[in-house]
């Protein structure tokens, strides 16, 4: 995303991202988590929601914004600092 400049393009990474992460979202909250959560305390569990819930915010967010708006990139950012926390925290 950040290497192209074009426009196209870069739309064409951000509906594959909102995709990919949509999907992850679903399984983990269908599949991961009613699994886990025997092995989860009521307090790591709650985290994990709230995660999720933050990032389908972010999400969504990004989904109605226009490519090159300063406030679509600074969401991204967040986003994958987000991301990446939580899969730091979800590989403990």
């Amino acid at each position: 995303y950040l290497s192209s400049s074009s426009v196209a393009v870069k739309q064409m990474i951000l509906n594959e991202l909102i995709r990919g992460i949509s999907i992850h979202d679903v399984i983990e909250q269908l599949y991961l988590y009613p699994t886990a959560q025997d092995l989860l305390s009521e307090e790591e569990a709650a985290h994990y929601l709230h995660d999720h819930v933050e990032a389908g915010k972010l999400l969504y967010q990004i989904d109605h914004l226009p490519v090159g708006n300063a406030l679509l990139e600074s969401l991204l950012e967040q986003l994958m600092t987000a991301l990446e926390e939580h899969m730091v925290e979800e590989e403990e």
